[in-house]
């Protein structure tokens, strides 16, 4: 084989390996970026979803003062049936009614007044709840037939002198819990948030879904759904109604309800399409530069 010929083969070598350079650079780059933006994604879900933790710790705070306070009367029947003592909780807006029923089938609202004998208090689930559960938890969401709104109920068992002696029940506006899934953003500017409960109702949107629809039946999160309910927080991607997303959750302890967080994947992406084409120019130039160079040496040192 002559020296320019083998010049020739030399120079085609060493374009194929600055070819494979910028591959592997590319594919480096590539996965450092996805795994930056998993981490800012996981961030903003995971800020939105300790601050609605944070809040509904709060009013299980709420509740759980309101059985104590009541456990303070020891069963002093008079004190007890006298709603007026909640009147430092009501301050709360967030709160639109305080209930509270005993085992003598007493039952009274905070606003609505005394209705024992219209409403039994051991028949209703919630008293059951609290009364098993010998400590606050919360209800199932509903939407309150009374004023339309998206409520959760915190109850709280309280006791006599001799033990178990009834509930309160505090019923709380959700309203906070759509406002937060509207407000949360990628990076400020993008994305729709989503809450959800474990039963797949869906409880807040930034999104075109009902409130109370199940959040099994949006196209690319439903079908992730038992996989979500399975694990702490996540990441994946989706093709749903507005294209190819991302989307990133975390699951809030307290209550362990979802949220979840669609960003559009071109806009979450947009530098790897830059990457791509930086790549690629860089390797088609380097190429051919360095193609030239080694046939240029190689004629100067064959030519007479």
């Amino acid at each position: 084989m002559g020296i320019k010929r083998k010049f020739q083969v030399f120079s085609a070598v060493i374009g194929v390996l600055l070819a494979l350079v910028s591959i592997v650079g590319f594919i480096t780059a590539d996965s450092n970026l996805e795994t930056s933006v998993e981490a800012e994604v996981t961030a903003v879900v995971g800020n939105e979803s300790a601050e609605l933790d944070g809040w509904f710790k709060e009013k299980k705070a709420s509740a759980t003062y309101a059985s104590n306070l009541m456990s303070s009367f020891k069963g002093d029947k008079a004190r007890v049936e006298s709603v007026d003592s909640l009147s430092s909780i009501s301050s709360d807006k967030e709160i639109l009614d305080l209930n509270v029923g005993t085992e003598d089938d007493f039952f009274a609202s905070y606003y609505g007044g005394v209705m024992t004998g219209k409403l039994i208090p051991k028949e209703r689930p919630w008293y059951n709840d609290a009364k098993n559960a010998g400590k606050t938890v919360f209800t199932d969401p509903y939407v309150d037939r009374n004023t339309g709104k998206l409520v959760v109920s915190a109850v709280s068992p309280f006791n006599g002198s001799s033990g178990f002696y009834g509930v309160v029940c505090t019923d709380i506006a959700l309203d906070i819990v759509s406002e937060r899934a509207k407000a949360a953003k990628y990076r400020g500017e993008a994305g729709q948030g989503i809450v959800f409960d474990g039963n797949g109702a869906i409880l807040g949107t930034a999104g075109k879904e009902e409130i109370m629809s199940d959040v099994r039946k949006v196209k690319g999160i439903g079908e992730h759904f038992d996989e979500i309910m399975k694990s702490d927080s996540g990441f994946f991607t989706y093709e749903g109604d507005d294209g190819e997303q991302v989307f990133g959750y975390m699951k809030m302890p307290s209550s362990g309800w979802i949220f979840g967080l669609s960003v559009p994947y071109d806009y979450v992406f947009a530098p790897v399409s830059n990457l791509k084409l930086v790549y690629g120019v860089l390797t088609v130039v380097g190429f051919i530069i360095v193609v030239a160079m080694c046939l240029k040496f190689a004629d100067m040192i064959t030519t007479p």
